[in-house]
């Protein structure tokens, strides 16, 4: 066999040693626990587990035992870690231990698991993290019949201020505010209208009327849902609208009747696991009283169901439900 050429630096040196290893039948540098690779922050790096062994447990979400290489990730921020093999195209599996005197780790130092995340069967890992902890970082196969190359990407996103309930922001009545759920994670409960668990977000608003109360993201850039509890207290109270619809489009507009000095938890999620970007309003709607009329409330204060005929009267358009 001819001599391979000596690699280079950077990010050329690392696609050249993975096809080096690839050729040569050698395994990962990084394919035991002990000689995990070290990242700090952002990063990007190719892989190919084809000539590796398995080393560590069968993580939570894996369907059995698999070639795997090891990472030992320091975060950069606290916030949020995404660890993902999107771009790769077999099936693998991402779990995050914390590190400790021995290596491998055990399932019990397992703090977050990932097979799926991407569209696909590749895996998208996320979990919350602190600035300067470091995270023993598993990439492994779905099952012994999973392995082969890919990319490995690394990112941290500062946490979102109202990510957990108890920290809601305050709404002030009919002022919009810009949000974004895509570093969000779930923290509340799924909604009766919206069926899966998706990065949400939390706000209050006290109503300065004593009729509708609107709630609204319309404009937002995905399919998103709005609750609205009664109360502010966390976990929340009874639920008292849910809607994943309202704008004349997949956005969500939430009607209910308020009380004036009454005061709402808001949640803010995706339909269906959806997440983006987007702007929320809470206000009093006071319909015009010619159309008072065309409303009708069904059900408990805590449950209602409300219809209305003629939409141009509410600000979004048709309220949803």
């Amino acid at each position: 066999m001819s001599r391979l050429p000596s690699c280079a630096t950077g990010l050329l040196a690392a696609l050249c040693l993975l096809f080096t290893d690839v050729v040569a039948g050698q395994q990962s540098t990084n394919n035991n626990c002990a000689s995990a690779t070290a990242v700090t922050g952002a990063a990007f790096l190719p892989f190919n587990t084809t000539n590796d062994t398995p080393d560590g447990p069968i993580a939570s979400c894996q369907g059995g035992q698999s070639r795997d290489i090891w990472y030992l990730w320091t975060a950069n921020c606290t916030g949020v870690a995404e660890i993902s093999t999107c771009s790769t195209t077999w099936d693998t599996n991402l779990a995050a231990y914390a590190p400790g005197p021995l290596c491998p780790p055990t399932s019990t130092d397992q703090i977050a698991c990932s097979d799926l995340g991407c569209g696909g069967l590749q895996s998208e890992l996320v979990f919350p993290c602190a600035a300067g902890n470091t995270y023993l970082i598993q990439l492994a196969g779905w099952d012994a019949t999973s392995f082969g190359p890919g990319n490995l990407t690394f990112f941290c996103s500062e946490m979102v201020p109202n990510d957990n309930c108890a920290f809601a922001h305050d709404l002030i009545d009919g002022v919009p505010e810009s949000y974004s759920t895509l570093t969000a994670t779930p923290d509340g409960p799924v909604a009766g209208c919206v069926g899966v668990p998706s990065n949400d977000i939390w706000y209050t608003w006290t109503a300065g009327c004593s009729a509708l109360g609107s709630v609204r993201t319309c404009g937002s850039d995905y399919d998103n849902s709005v609750t609205v509890f009664e109360g502010t207290t966390c976990p929340p109270g009874p639920e008292v609208a849910c809607s994943t619809v309202g704008c004349g489009g997949l956005q969500a507009q939430a009607l209910f009747p308020v009380t004036a000095g009454q005061s709402y938890l808001i949640q803010v999620a995706g339909s269906q696991g959806a997440k983006g970007s987007g702007e929320i309003v809470a206000e009093c709607v006071l319909p015009p009283p010619e159309d008072l009329g065309c409303f009708l409330l069904i059900g408990t204060p805590n449950q209602a169901i409300l219809t209305w005929s003629q939409s141009a009267a509410l600000p979004g358009g048709y309220p949803g439900g």
